[in-house]
């Protein structure tokens, strides 16, 4: 089964996000012929960096305010602790 969840950025606030993020990570594989259901993730936004880090500016973020930027690691670690074995996950970001 293919589903496919398409936001605006400008919706998809820093706490929305999160909580797609805690779905993500915490999504069943549903049984032993559900695992090798794909998981295909596309984030396409801007990025800010600071130090080594990147940033997800979310659209309610403000480049000034940094504590609003969502960490890219944070996107990451919910996607590498999904136990679903084939992952895809394209980030398109502009500075």
């Amino acid at each position: 089964t293919f589903e496919r969840v398409a936001v605006d950025q400008s919706k998809l606030t820093r706490d929305s996000i999160r909580k797609l993020l805690d779905e993500i990570a915490g999504l069943s594989t549903g049984g032993p012929d559900s695992r090798d259901d794909p998981l295909v993730v596309h984030l396409s936004g801007v990025a800010l960096t600071a130090g080594d880090a990147v940033y997800l500016l979310p659209g309610d973020g403000q480049r000034a305010m940094p504590g609003s930027w969502l960490p890219v690691a944070d996107i990451l670690e919910a996607v590498g602790k999904c136990p679903i074995g084939r992952k895809l996950l394209i980030l398109d970001l502009s500075r």
